[in-house]
């Protein structure tokens, strides 16, 4: 084991998010985007500059930023939110785009350009219980303050936070100071989530009692990362909010159960650390726990708000934290719950979520024939679809020899099944050796769910192959509602079975299903825009369809690329139609002779493909005669 130290040193953390951050993109996903990019742009970013700030860590609607001085720290904070203050006068109060910011001064970890320790965890905890527009210090930073600075924060006593062992006397901006139950907040809309919080428990439990009749063995146990969910603390006191808690933890734990290749650790497990001033590294030692997932509730008469934060309990590294308001105006308490508990899930647990990619990264370097069968399945999850056929086929040969190892693991043969389906997506290959990669893909999906039946990601792999067969859309709908069924919060199989229902015909069922991923997955990939790219496209809107496939970030992917040059060309802007032809004429190992491949191979009809084509030829492209 390696005895070198790792840098430590004395720094202030500010650490901020966007409240309300998914209500606002609900309401105006366009134009939030805008006003965010553009606040970045004008006030955000130049002052964290001209305080000397260190942006070393960015979540889309948050950052955590290193200063020096504390009173930079400070004076940045203050300058932040008062000129977000002077933005907001222009916009009604459910528009507005205010953060939250917490404060610390303390010893944190140097790592390149990361940092992380308690130092962070505290400001991230801080700015977790900051009201929108107001910011909390702990004591160590209000004591670095002049005078004049000190008479801007009032006392607001000492908090007891997670993770950190000793109460924390706590301080905020007097100009945002105000009792936390007198919040107002607009309506947030209900995401689409699984069943309501009262049968969430029960519903596990039916999945088990459809198992094959006659199985004689249990299921092999999980071989992936070990997460502990702490149950949830109340913030507010009251008995009602207490058993609220408790409920959203429980709810939680049963829907990230669906996720089978998850070794998730039983609540009754980790209930005796409750309150107790753990740290995850505890979790680590006595339980084996990878990752520990924990949060608080606070409840008024009218708002409820949730913070989770998912820390790597072998580094004590917060990896993930987030911040959910529900109004509870309409008597909605199951279904903001409900709501709440699908974002967690869908940003935790699923394929592109925190866990799979903190895991993927920590063994991407690795030389394939050195992968067990686990970090085989992970690397899988790191490639994702942006996966050039170099990567494909380092991911395949590893996933071959991973069901080889262990010819039980569920996932390994399902993801063998998801890696083989990418091929015969995106290479040519003849009608004869299609038929037998698909073959093999059907042949791998059974197998998963011969070995798991309640593996969900099995079967919407089943429903893919189906509909690339050309099965119909009854039996390729059959096997997607069995998916949807056994994880109803697995927003990368609801996004996907959302595109193919699109290239089945279901158009709205199509955007229906991709929505809600959307919806209860705030970090979504961007191919999630593919569809309504799509849906642009087929009908001659141009321009709207470039501004949805301009947002898909997948480099490598010929697909896209080819899509994003066809929509630059139908909209007459043959410069960045050349260049992103250029840029595919550069893609290794290169992309197929013939562009109508990747359309065909999915189903589209002849006549968006003939589309397509011609937006490539007006992009500049020499389309080849087609050979069909």
């Amino acid at each position: 084991m390696s005895t070198e130290r790792r840098e430590r040193r004395i720094a202030a953390i500010l650490s901020a998010d966007i409240a309300g951050y998914s209500r606002l993109m609900e309401i105006d996903e366009s134009g939030t985007h805008a006003r965010v990019a553009a606040l970045q742009e004008e006030i955000i970013d130049p002052l964290f500059s001209s305080h000397r700030g260190r942006v070393f860590k960015q979540m889309g609607d948050g950052f955590l930023v290193e200063f020096d001085s504390v009173v930079d720290a400070i004076d940045c904070a203050i300058a932040l939110q008062t000129a977000l203050q002077e933005k907001n006068k222009d916009f009604g109060n459910d528009q507005q785009i205010k953060l939250r910011i917490g404060i610390n001064l303390g010893d944190v970890i140097v790592e390149e350009d990361d940092r992380y320790g308690e130092g962070v965890i505290l400001a991230a905890r801080l700015q977790s219980q900051a009201e929108p527009g107001g910011i909390l210090i702990s004591q160590p930073a209000f004591l670095q303050l002049s005078s004049s600075q000190k008479a801007m924060f009032e006392d607001r006593g000492q908090r007891s936070l997670k993770n950190i062992t000793m109460a924390v006397q706590v301080y905020g901006w007097t100009e945002n100071a105000r009792p936390p139950a007198k919040t107002r907040r607009g309506p947030i809309p209900i995401m689409v989530g699984g069943a309501i919080l009262a049968c969430a428990a029960v519903i596990g439990f039916t999945v088990l009692q459809f198992l094959p009749a006659g199985s004689a063995a249990l299921p092999p146990l999980p071989t992936g990362p070990k997460i502990a969910i702490v149950p949830f603390e109340t913030l507010s006191e009251d008995d009602e909010s207490a058993r609220l808690a408790t409920s959203l933890s429980k709810s939680i734990s049963a829907d990230m159960s669906k996720f089978t290749d998850l070794f998730l650790l039983p609540l009754n497990a980790t209930r005796g650390y409750q309150r107790t001033g753990f740290t995850p590294q505890q979790l680590h030692e006595d339980l084996g726990a990878d990752y520990v997932l924990e949060g608080n509730l606070w409840r008024s008469d009218r708002t409820l708000r949730v913070t989770a934060l998912l820390t790597n309990a072998r580094e004590a590294r917060l990896v993930w934290s987030q911040t959910y308001d529900g109004d509870l105006t309409a008597g909605n308490i199951f279904e903001v719950l409900d709501e709440i508990t699908a974002g967690v899930v869908a940003t935790v647990g699923t394929r592109s979520g925190v866990v799979r990619l903190q895991e993927a990264g920590r063994i991407r370097a690795n030389r394939t024939e050195n992968l067990t069968a686990y970090e085989c399945v992970a690397l899988y999850d790191y490639h994702g679809i942006n996966v050039s056929r170099t990567d494909r086929g380092r991911v395949r040969d590893c996933l071959e020899k991973a069901v080889e190892l262990d010819p039980n693991y569920a996932q390994a043969w399902s993801h063998l099944a998801g890696i083989l389906i990418e091929t015969y997506k995106n290479e040519k290959f003849s009608k004869a050796d299609a038929q037998a990669l698909l073959d093999r893909a059907d042949a791998a999906a059974k197998r998963a769910t011969e070995l798991d039946n309640a593996n969900a990601e099995a079967y919407y792999r089943r429903a893919v192959i189906s509909q690339l067969r050309g099965e119909g859309y009854a039996a390729f709908k059959e096997l997607a509602d069995k998916a949807l069924a056994l994880n109803p919060n697995d927003a990368d199989v609801i996004g996907d079975l959302g595109n193919f229902s699109y290239y089945s015909g279901d158009l709205e069922r199509g955007k229906e299903l991709v929505g809600r991923m959307m919806k209860i997955n705030p970090r979504y990939p961007s191919w999630a825009h593919f569809v309504f790219f799509l849906d642009h496209f087929r009908n001659d809107e141009f321009p709207e369809a470039l501004a949805e496939v301009v947002k898909i970030t997948l480099p490598n992917h010929c697909f896209i690329q080819w899509s994003k040059a066809a929509a630059y060309g139908k909209v007459g802007d043959t410069a960045n139609g050349r260049a992103t032809l250029d840029h595919i004429s550069k893609i290794e190992p290169p992309c197929p002779d013939d562009p109508r491949l990747p359309y065909r191979t999915r189903g589209l009809p002849e006549d968006l493909v003939a589309s397509f084509m011609d937006g490539l030829r007006k992009a500049g492209m020499d389309v080849p005669p087609d050979d069909q």
